[in-house]
């Protein structure tokens, strides 16, 4: 059941659009159990995607979608979170491996005791 894990994952990552299709797919499958799920995850969240959030350019200013590896105004590439995927624009909130340099956002380390990538004890 590739679409449960797709349901989860998009749920988690707030990607509510891909959510409610996996939801619709398993509901063809068992509607008694997903049609609950969904009513419950739905009443809660819109079944709308966070992708309209726009954030600051840290070189050029320019409003670009928070979820773009590449500016498209000044061509700045932003390594990528580890944990989350989201690129790392602030170089204020960034935690780099010290074994692998990996990167990853400060607050997505808080439960972790190990590097994603390399399983590193985090300092």
């Amino acid at each position: 059941m590739a679409w449960c894990s797709i349901a989860a994952i998009s749920l988690q990552a707030r990607a509510f659009e891909l959510c409610s299709e996996a939801l619709i797919k398993l509901e063809a499958v068992n509607p008694e159990v997903f049609e609950n799920i969904s009513i419950e995850i739905f009443t809660r969240y819109k079944p709308k995607d966070a992708k309209g959030n726009k954030i600051e350019c840290p070189h050029c200013q320019l409003a670009i979608p928070d979820w773009v590896a590449t500016c498209p105004g000044c061509s700045t590439e932003f390594p990528g979170c580890v944990v989350s995927g989201r690129p790392l624009l602030s170089s204020h909130t960034i935690w780099t491996c010290s074994k692998c340099e990996a990167h990853a956002q400060h607050h997505e380390l808080v439960l972790r005791h190990s590097c994603p990538m390399c399983h590193a004890q985090v300092a």
